[in-house]
Parts: C-alpha cells; structure tokens; sequence
C-alpha cells in the first residue's frame, strides 16, 4: 500500500462547482500497510521479510523501489496482473486534509499468486521470531493463507503473530 500526500493552499473556490481549487507545492509518497509496519521495525533494527501483493503497474514498481532504496528484500512482494496497487491519496490544504481517494482491489489473489505467497510464507516461517499478519481488508489474508501461516509458525516456542485487517 502507498500512502500519497499532495500538499497545496487554497486561494478561490472553483467556478464549476463549490469546491476548494488547490494549488499544489508539494507530494509525498510513504510506504503504507503492512509496507509501513516493515519499514518501522526495519527502522529499529529488526531483520525484516515482507510477504505481500502489488497490482502490476507504476505504483506496484514504486513500491518495490522504495522498499528496495531502504535495504527491504522484495523476493516475497508478488506482482498481480491486473490488479490495482492500493494508493491512499490525501490533499492536505493549509494543514487541513480536505479529501481522501481510494484506489484499491480487495479481492483475493489469483490461485498463481495463491500459490507463490503460500510458498514463500512456509519457506521463510522457519527462520522467525514473529509473523505479522496485516493486510487492513484489502483481500490478501484469505483464511487459507492465515491457516498456512498458522500451521507453519506451529511448534515453534518464540513464534507470535498478530492479526490486523
């Protein structure tokens, strides 16, 4: 998930309708969802894999980018053709956020990529101290993938998870 800022000032109303015409100065874009949450331990010092799902298109690539310019392995992130990369955009007018846009797909993954998130997750369990399972409703935790991350973190004592959707 990308979290997208567009910052500007508002100075007139439009004359197409009575909304805010904002001039932009500035835009950001952050790692959002469970990007985030990798990005925040991967911050302090804690060995990271990500496992995950981007549409095949720009904001999928900026996101691997990004994870990539910041030392995050992107082996486990899948690209998704046909799907749209989940981007947050908020405009942000004299620190005031004016209106959030939405693009998204919140259906589960196609069986291929099923298959490759499955794999990757009983691969790389075994070398854990802890999976966290987030995915904010966005479709990727479908109960099989949370029982195959279930039956692969059994047995192991310092093994904890966290579910978030």
């Amino acid at each position: 998930m990308f979290d997208r800022f567009i910052w500007g000032n508002v100075s007139r109303i439009s004359p197409e309708a009575p909304v805010p015409v904002v001039v932009v100065h500035n835009e950001d874009f952050l790692l959002g969802g469970a990007a985030n949450v990798v990005n925040n331990i991967h911050s302090l010092g804690g060995k990271v894999s990500l496992c995950g799902l981007v549409g095949d298109d720009e904001m999928g690539q900026k996101i691997l980018n990004k994870l990539n310019e910041i030392g995050i392995e992107t082996d486990g992130i899948f690209m998704e053709q046909g799907r749209q990369t989940t981007v947050k955009t908020r405009i942000i007018a004299h620190q005031q956020q004016i209106i959030r846009i939405d693009r998204e797909t919140t259906s589960p993954p196609k069986a291929f990529t099923f298959g490759n998130l499955a794999k990757f997750m009983k691969k790389n369990v075994e070398d854990s101290d802890g999976i966290i399972l987030s995915d904010y409703g966005k479709g990727l935790l479908t109960r099989e993938l949370i029982r195959i991350a279930i039956q692969s973190a059994k047995g192991r004592r310092s093994l904890y998870w966290l579910t978030q959707t």
